[in-house]
């Protein structure tokens, strides 16, 4: 289980671990955004910082419908407790969490400055005789 708060903004931060090419770990703070539809964008002053290497360029679209240049870069992150290697996209601003690096998690959070935000795999539903409890009659 991975867990975060509700900012002062009513943003969803989550901490999270980056693994330089030093194999230091690095703490950071992201915030969920829920309208990006990857993975992990970090500024790239950091991600030069940690030594990512540079994987391919990349259009990017943010609000407002504007196009931008950008480029993907491999990171490694400590991710519910384990090392992932993910394609992290370089950007200006603060560092974002993406909709995909938390697939398959339940989100879960009240939406109050300072409540506990939890992101955790679901429990396996119960099944009887090959049937989800979502499949019972009503």
């Amino acid at each position: 289980m991975i867990e975060g708060r509700v900012n002062e903004d009513f943003g969803i931060e989550i901490p999270l671990t980056l693994i330089g090419a030093d194999k230091q770990p690095v703490a950071i703070t992201v915030t969920l955004d829920t309208g990006f539809d990857d993975r992990l964008a970090l500024p790239i002053a950091l991600i030069l910082r940690l030594g990512m290497p540079y994987l391919i360029p990349a259009g990017v679209t943010v609000a407002g419908n504007t196009g931008l240049e950008s480029a993907y870069y491999g990171g490694t992150i400590l991710w519910d407790g384990e090392q992932k290697t993910i394609p992290v996209l370089s950007i200006e601003g603060k560092p974002l969490m993406g909709m995909l690096l938390f697939r398959g998690y339940e989100l879960r959070f009240v939406s109050e400055v300072g409540e506990i935000v939890t992101l955790r795999k679901p429990r396996p539903r119960r099944t009887f005789r090959g049937h989800t409890a979502a499949d019972a009659p009503d």
